[in-house]
This record gives structure tokens, C-alpha cells and sequence, in this order.
């Protein structure tokens, strides 16, 4: 992450080493004896650990290459992912400068999750708009969006077709919205967390959507009502 001009920005994958967390490997490896890894993909000490406990086989891969990212029938949902569900990408949108917010997305990049600056100028309502638009056009696994509250946020995502917000209040609300919706959007009001509370939050949220999730009633009729 750096700063260009008193913006934030988050470095994508093609910058400098990527750190995955045991949670990001996990995400990963559900259903495989092996993970590949880009050329600048890294495993932390602690998914080093899980990699060696459970016997996975982590190789790297060349220059240009993508890894392969099958999964087991049982866990498909009933519209294949985009890929770049698969690549983890997630685009992310600060309503306002925020040195909490910040430090845990600078966290967050070392660790391995994989961002990109979603900000248009100075307006989040703008930027989330456009945000919600790219997911739905599939060029991004998913979104988040922080600001000081939640409420706002969610109001905005809530008209914006495509979106399905869960509201980041704990890591076990946003596996919740994972599960019964398929949540491809995230919002999270930051005053009063921690670094820690709000990175799990996220970490939970992009290492859900690196993976399918599996059709139910109510992600159904979200799609009918969004047809």
C-alpha cells in the first residue's frame, strides 16, 4: 500500500511479494492435496504450518501462469464463479481518510489478501456505484466498503443491482452473509473496532469469496428479484 497525491492506494497482485495466511490457504486448498502459488505469492510462518500439518504439496508456478482452481462438484453453486472470484481480488472503497482503517489494509496486504483502490475522487457513493458494477461484471471477486458507520453504506448497497451487503459487525456475521446469500459485498463501520476486529472481518470476507458458494432459497429469490 502507498500514497500517491493524499490518497490511499492499495497495491494489487503484481506488486511486490504476496503474503497468504493459513486462512487464505485453506480457502484453497478445500478438497486438494496441493496448492500453486504465482511467482510472487508467499506462505506466512503460520500457513506454513497448516501446509505442513495436513500435507499439502505447494509448488510455484512460472511467470504468466495461473493456477488451477477446480473444486468438487458438491460445492459448486448453481452459477459458476467468475474468475476473478477465483484470483481473490477484492476492491475497496475508504469513505474517509482514516489511520485505523488504513493500518489494517497496509495489514491486510502484507498478509496476502489481495486488494485494489476502488475510489473515484473524493466520493464513496460514486465509487461504490462503479465498484458494484464491476463485480457484477465479474472483474472483481468482490467489495468492500468502510466507513466511520455502517448504515449509509448498506442504505447505498442495497439499491445498487448486483450488490448482496452484509454488514461487518463480527467474522462469524460475514460468514453468515457468505453462507445464506453468497454476500459479494461488504460493509463495515469502523468506529469503535480494533485493527484486530477489522482485519478478521475482511480476512473472513475474501477468503469466502475465494471460493463457491452453494445455492439456497433465499440467494434465489434475491435473482428473481433482481431479474
Amino acid at each position: 500500500m502507498s500514497t500517491e497525491s493524499g490518497k490511499l492506494r492499495i497495491d494489487g497482485p503484481r506488486w511486490g511479494k504476496i503474503w497468504l495466511t493459513a486462512q487464505v490457504l485453506a480457502a484453497r486448498a478445500e478438497g486438494k492435496g496441493s496448492v500453486s502459488l504465482r511467482p510472487n505469492e508467499f506462505l506466512t510462518p503460520a500457513a506454513q504450518d497448516y501446509a505442513a500439518a495436513r500435507g499439502l504439496l505447494i509448488d510455484h508456478l512460472q511467470p504468466g501462469q495461473e493456477p488451477p482452481h477446480a473444486v468438487a462438484p458438491a460445492q459448486v453453486a448453481a452459477e459458476p464463479r467468475p474468475l476473478a472470484a477465483a484470483t481473490g481480488v477484492l476492491g475497496v472503497v475508504l469513505a474517509r481518510p482514516d489511520a485505523l482503517a488504513e493500518g489494517a489494509l497496509a495489514s491486510l496486504a502484507r498478509s496476502g489478501v489481495q486488494m485494489k483502490d476502488c475510489r473515484i475522487q473524493s466520493c464513496w457513493m460514486a465509487s461504490t456505484i462503479e465498484l458494484g458494477r464491476a463485480i457484477a461484471a465479474g472483474e472483481l471477486a468482490g467489495g468492500v466498503l468502510l466507513d466511520r458507520h455502517a448504515s449509509a453504506g448498506m442504505a447505498l448497497a442495497g439499491k445498487v443491482k448486483g450488490l448482496r451487503a452484509v454488514q461487518g459487525v463480527s467474522p462469524a456475521a460475514v460468514v453468515a452473509g457468505l453462507r445464506q446469500f453468497d454476500a459479494n459485498f461488504l460493509v463495515v463501520g469502523w468506529s469503535g473496532l480494533s485493527v484486530f476486529q477489522l482485519t478478521g472481518m475482511i480476512e473472513a470476507f475474501a477468503a469466502g469469496r475465494a471460493k463457491p458458494q452453494a445455492a439456497t432459497p433465499l440467494l434465489e429469490r434475491i435473482k428473481k428479484l433482481e431479474t
